[in-house]
């Protein structure tokens, strides 16, 4: 049994992977230093995940396995932050990896920055067609103040792009929102961003994020493509009374990039899951009727995108292809 309490806790939340976990979980078991815990949370898997889950506990003394009933991912990030004992949650997906020497230079910089709350990092995206280093790498390791880091507008979406101190979840009571099964990170580094005094910006990409083009991202339900607005809403509520600026001016960018996705993510998907053009207009239409939208933040190019979806969405999955033709040409 492991004994030592880890500087790290990873969390994997796994639903029928079998085909990436064992070169993920290789990713992880090669570091160069110890103080970390694997904890797989096997969500029900239908294929051989569980059983390989078990034999890598078998295995190594880290890593440690639970089973439960399918109930989603942000449910099994939620057990896994429950049985956590690191300082540091870190989540990967099962089908990404990490590079070799990530805990090792983390551990020297956390060292150096015992106070901040929360780590922001950078992704290399993985495509068949090679891979994608993200062009937004700082040059240096920086330390921002949270409204000065909401100020240059580094909120990241992707749950891999924060590292967050197990005390700053446990002493707001943070969570990921079971009820949301679309945009449930955005919403978790939001209120994880909005609790953090101060916020570490790595400069090294170390996080492999495979891109499947077959993924749910890109093939989304109908109640799916509307969390993106519940969402924005849950976002909105939590933090309508912080009176800071940046908080306030933050909001404002999210509920554009909420309105704007929707209305990209629905105008792709319409067709292809046989959504129906008008119980898309219909959310739409009622989220702006919502009291805590406020008309007079929303861009001028996101109420022309607007009144296009309402007239009918399809104008929008047209506009979206000439758009992506222009730019490919």
């Amino acid at each position: 049994v492991y004994k030592r309490q880890p500087l790290f806790s990873i969390i994997i939340p796994i639903y029928n992977k079998e085909a990436f976990l064992e070169k993920c979980l290789n990713s992880i078991l090669v570091q160069s230093i110890d103080n970390y815990e694997v904890l797989l949370i096997n969500d029900g898997s239908k294929d051989r995940s569980g059983e390989i889950c078990d034999n890598y506990e078998t295995r190594y003394a880290q890593v440690r396995v639970f089973h439960q009933k399918n109930q989603g991912v942000s449910a099994a990030r939620n057990t896994g932050i429950n049985n956590a004992s690191g300082e540091w949650i870190m989540f990967v997906d099962a089908d990404d990896w990490v590079e070799a020497w990530v805990f090792d230079h983390l551990d020297l910089i956390l060292k150096k920055h015992p106070s901040v709350d929360l780590v922001r990092c950078y992704h290399n995206e993985v495509k068949l067609t090679g891979i994608t280093t993200s062009p937004n790498l700082p040059d240096k390791v920086m330390v921002y103040k949270r409204d000065n880091f909401l100020k240059h507008g580094l909120l990241p979406g992707f749950t891999s792009s924060v590292i967050v101190s197990r005390r700053l979840l446990d002493n707001n009571k943070l969570r990921y929102n079971t009820l949301l099964g679309f945009q449930e990170d955005t919403e978790f580094n939001f209120k994880c961003v909005i609790n953090s005094d101060k916020i570490l910006v790595y400069n090294k990409a170390f996080y492999n994020y495979y891109v499947n083009e077959e993924s749910t991202s890109l093939n989304l339900s109908f109640n799916k493509i509307n969390d993106i607005l519940l969402s924005y809403l849950s976002m909105h509520d939590y933090a309508k009374n912080d009176i800071s600026t940046e908080v306030k001016q933050q909001l404002k960018r999210s509920l554009n990039n909420s309105l704007r996705m929707f209305m990209i993510e629905g105008a792709s998907n319409y067709k292809r899951v046989n959504i129906q053009a008008s119980k898309i207009r219909k959310s739409l239409f009622q989220f702006l009727q919502n009291r805590e939208v406020e008309i007079q933040n929303i861009y001028p190019h996101i109420l022309f995108l607007i009144l296009l979806s309402l007239m009918h969405i399809r104008i929008v999955h047209v506009l979206k292809r000439m758009i992506a033709f222009i730019k490919t040409n």
